[in-house]
């Protein structure tokens, strides 16, 4: 059985209370909330909880600090590289010996549709770090499964467009009723995804390449 580690670097409150009240989530995953300064440290307690019990997946949750490009500050933008990227990178180097000494395993890592710049968010608050941070997950996971290919490691990036979640559906649906460029007029969908939809039914009018990493 897969065991999923999930690192939350907000709402640990909210973590917790799902995690606890949901049993057959509990059979399946490993849960910890952690805050982005002790985030190493998060990744060898994860790590090091029972590291024969074969493939591990992590997810993590970020926010991040928008600005118009002539007004981001140099701290800021270091700010959300670090908190988009960093962990990606801490949480695949961490994994990818347990999974190499299996000879198997399955990474998913969180990117964005951010990655390829978002009109709503470009035209209204600016969004370049963090467009840029989810760009860089999309490089790293390519440039990973091509390393890792030969130890019979998939490495895969879910990249999610606009979502109904708790945190952001209220502003996405703000900018549906008081803007032009908002979600529902540039997504030929016209609504918002749900987050139980990420990983089928809000994707349409693309090609998956199923290629062995080609």
């Amino acid at each position: 059985m897969s065991t999923k580690l999930f690192d939350l670097a907000e709402n640990f409150v909210k973590f917790q209370r799902v995690f606890t009240e949901n049993a057959a989530f509990q059979e399946q995953c490993i849960g910890r909330a952690c805050s982005v300064p002790d985030f190493a440290e998060a990744v060898n307690t994860l790590v090091g909880i029972d590291a024969n019990k074969g493939t591990r997946t992590w997810a993590g949750f970020h926010n991040s600090r928008n600005a118009k490009i002539w007004e981001m500050q140099a701290e800021d933008w270091d700010f959300v590289l670090r908190l988009n990227l960093r962990p990606t990178f801490l949480c695949t180097r961490a994994a990818v010996p347990h999974m190499m000494r299996h000879g198997h395993g399955r990474i998913v890592c969180m990117s964005s549709g951010a990655r390829e710049g978002t009109p709503w968010t470009a035209y209204y608050q600016g969004g370049s770090a963090y467009s840029a941070a989810k760009a860089g997950v999309h490089g790293f996971v390519r440039d990973v499964a091509l390393e890792l290919a030969e130890h019979g490691i998939n490495v895969n990036a879910v990249a999610p467009g606009p979502i109904d979640t708790e945190r952001v559906g209220a502003g996405l649906r703000r900018l549906n009723e008081t803007v032009e460029y908002s979600p529902n007029h540039r997504t030929p969908l016209r609504r918002l995804g749900q987050p139980l939809e990420v990983a089928h039914a809000y994707v349409t009018g693309h090609t998956l390449a199923v290629t062995g990493g080609r």
